[in-house]
């Protein structure tokens, strides 16, 4: 996700010699494939590149973290930040498909996280852009709390 390449699997595990035997013993037949290996080889080649967005990401974080905040569409007590997401659990829990399709008729991809194993429902995670690019994205939210309040008038 720090390298805004959500969908390639990508890591590595350091123990000691018994625990990588079990490991290995219950690890699938394919680890990682021909293109997120490609993708990883070009990640490492950039590294110092990313890392020196780390600053600018981390202000951009709680730049977003406090727009989205503004909206009113998320529990305040349930807004949890990555690197480079935001991890919310939306005020109406019971609306994450409905919050999830909204968004996608204004052209708004966000990752509904509903078939989550151990996730509660209603928890949507965001990608933490510039502010430019999280401005849609804010504007829609504002929208998707003003339909709320009017139909509870």
């Amino acid at each position: 996700k720090f390298f805004y390449c959500t969908g390639v699997r990508l890591g590595y595990a350091l123990s000691d010699p018994d625990t990588v035997t079990k490991l290995k013993q219950g690890k699938m037949p394919w680890t990682v494939t021909a293109s997120a290996q490609k993708a990883g080889l070009n990640f490492l080649q950039n590294i110092e590149r990313y890392r020196s967005r780390l600053p600018e990401m981390r202000t951009y974080r709680a730049m977003f973290t406090e727009e989205v905040r503004s909206t009113n569409v998320f529990a305040a007590d349930c807004i949890f930040s990555g690197v480079n997401f935001l991890f919310c659990r939306l005020k109406n829990p019971e609306q994450g498909a409905q919050f999830y399709e909204f968004l996608l008729t204004k052209s708004i991809l966000v990752r509904l996280c509903d078939n989550i194993p151990g996730t509660e429902k209603g928890f949507i995670r965001m990608q933490v852009k510039t502010p430019e690019e999280w401005g849609t994205l804010i504007t829609a939210l504002q929208d998707w709390a003003a339909s709320l309040n009017a139909s509870t008038r």
